[in-house]
């Protein structure tokens, strides 16, 4: 699990991030120790989202979804592009929000 901090920016190296431990020289999230905080290490654990954005859902629900719609409507798991109709649309609208859209 993950955390979402809204309007926060991604920091152009270690020293500026609210992750980094000055005590231990570290980075909080990854646990590794920083050499050189002016630079940002290149496995930062943090993940920038581009801006402005949809809502964002999760892949995995939308897909589970597809398939458990066809598997019902024609007895099999084969997805097929064809069979995309408006009724998905509203499926997909159904699934959970992980984070809201942007204006």
């Amino acid at each position: 699990m993950g955390v979402y901090i809204p309007n926060e920016t991604k920091p152009s190296d270690c020293y500026e991030c609210f992750c980094y431990e000055t005590e231990f020289n570290m980075c909080s999230l990854s646990g590794k120790r920083i050499d050189n905080v002016r630079i940002r290490l290149d496995d930062c654990p943090l993940i920038e989202i581009p801006t402005p954005h949809g809502r964002l859902i999760d892949e995995n629900d939308v897909k589970a979804k597809c398939v458990n719609e066809v598997f019902d409507k024609m007895g099999t798991v084969a997805i097929t592009e064809t069979y995309f109709g408006d009724e998905w649309a509203d499926d997909i609208c159904d699934i959970p929000t992980i984070i809201e859209a942007e204006d």
